[in-house]
């Protein structure tokens, strides 16, 4: 069923961003606290606190002020949060070089080579595991706890870490896989959320025993290559981590490979609005990721709710200009271009409570990264479908990715243009995105701005190291 002598640990941190802020500011803890991008969206991470009287990552300001008319509403503080992950990563890094970091609040580690062949090993994974504990409180902040899971696959680890929240702490041993079959439900199992959970109802699967025991022939006859990782979610194996939505499938190819740190102090302050050298949460730490976990990169985008729904064109087009620059920006960090360009937006939310959304992308016959060319084609989308609803969130992605894209232009228009955007990244890398940007967008300074999310790690800048 699964490759038994092997030992991984799934480390999450708990309601990392509201807890980063309550470490950073001892007046704001065992409150009720809320971290959102604006005032006028979503709390994207509610504390401890907050989640005790049922204010969920996803819920409305307004409806959050309802629940608690006190809760303490804070902005995102993306560089805050990307130093405090350095730091824990670091701490990973002293018990295995094969530290995979998943997103910003969570990673995997390979422990199978530090607890050896001894007489008792998951009792000695237990005791790493309570050391790596401790250590995140005592280096980097009291306040802030992490769950843990132990298992022998990464998909079992992710499990184990999910049973117990907050700062749990749970192994799932070879002998104890028989038993998660009477005691987990289909969507505890990642990658299976409740639009798939409702279409293996369909099949008259109920039950992880019932998806183990489906043919696999039939998943595929119903889900094309998803039913193979359906199986295999089923069988509790993960070749690959990946995630399931409706018939699409994202492979994410990950293997765990050696990490090497080297950084300053470890005590946890808020940073100053500008990092400086003297800055003990400075954020340029430097990082050598030269082998860090293999991504297959399928796309890359961004989207934003804007603080209130709007229906003048020239700030959606803005907006949209300006993701499209965020997008080209990281295409191009990574050396990618892409052929494919989606478009789509969230509507206003109605007097019922329900918003409606639409989207589409279209493929173009070129490698595209300079963010004029994506917005080009994302507006052209955008003008397709938009019906004059006013617009609450607005997304532009970029697929069909082909890597290590530096193809010298053939005409001087062209060769001229690609230089200007290469000085662009040189200063924007040194003094912050959108320092230097086109004219167009000096009025979306508000729009779009830095921000981190759970599901993936905006990429960490490094200097690698001689």
């Amino acid at each position: 069923m699964a490759n038994l002598s092997r030992i991984i640990f799934h480390i999450d941190m708990n309601s990392y961003f509201a807890t980063c802020e309550q470490q950073a500011n001892p007046h704001l803890r065992g409150l009720p606290i809320g971290v959102c991008e604006h005032l006028g969206g979503i709390i994207i991470a509610p504390s401890i606190e907050a989640k005790r009287l049922g204010i969920k990552t996803g819920t409305p300001v307004w409806e959050a002020r309802k629940i608690d008319p006190l809760i303490v509403l804070l902005p995102v503080d993306p560089p805050k949060y990307r130093e405090i992950t350095r730091r824990f990563l670091r701490i990973f890094s002293d018990y295995t070089s094969l530290v995979e970091r998943y997103s910003i609040d969570e990673a995997f580690l390979d422990v199978t080579n530090l607890i050896g062949a001894g007489e008792y090993p998951w009792s000695t994974a237990l005791l790493y595991a309570l050391e790596i504990k401790q250590r995140i409180r005592l280096e980097i902040g009291e306040w802030l706890s992490c769950s843990i899971g132990a298992a022998p696959n990464k998909l079992l680890a992710k499990i184990a870490s999910d049973m117990e929240k907050p700062d749990g702490l749970t192994l799932i041993k070879p002998e104890d896989i028989p038993g998660l079959y009477e005691r987990l439900n289909l969507t505890d199992i990642s990658g299976i959320a409740y639009r798939m959970e409702r279409r293996l109802h369909d099949l008259g699967i109920f039950s992880l025993s019932d998806l183990r025991d489906y043919p696999e022939e039939e998943l595929r006859q119903q889900f094309g290559i998803v039913g193979h990782y359906l199986h295999e979610l089923g069988a509790l194996r993960n070749p690959s981590v990946f995630e399931l939505d409706d018939d699409q499938i994202r492979i994410i190819e990950t293997e765990p490979h050696p990490l090497k740190f080297e950084a300053k102090s470890a005590e946890a302050y808020p940073p100053s609005p500008r990092a400086t050298a003297d800055d003990p949460l400075r954020t340029d730490v430097r990082l050598d990721i030269r082998t860090y976990s293999r991504r297959r990169i399928k796309s890359m985008g961004h989207a934003y709710t804007m603080p209130a729904a709007t229906d003048d064109p020239e700030t959606i087009r803005r907006l949209i200009f300006k993701l499209s620059e965020k997008v080209g920006k990281r295409l191009r960090a990574r050396s990618f271009a892409g052929s494919v360009v989606s478009c789509y937006v969230r509507y206003a939310t109605r007097g019922n409570g329900e918003s409606s959304g639409e989207g589409r992308g279209h493929r173009i016959h070129d490698l595209i990264s300079d963010g004029r060319d994506i917005f080009r084609a994302a507006w052209k989308i955008y003008q397709s479908f938009h019906n004059g609803h006013p617009v609450r969130m607005a997304g532009v992605t970029v697929s069909g990715l082909a890597a290590n894209v530096a193809d010298e232009p053939l005409f001087e228009r062209y060769r001229r243009a690609k230089r200007v955007i290469m000085a662009m990244d040189r200063v924007n890398d040194k003094y912050g995105d959108f320092f230097l940007r086109r004219a167009f967008l000096l009025q979306a300074r508000a729009l779009a701005s830095d921000t981190v999310g759970f599901g993936r790690m905006k990429e960490m800048k490094y200097e690698p190291m001689a």
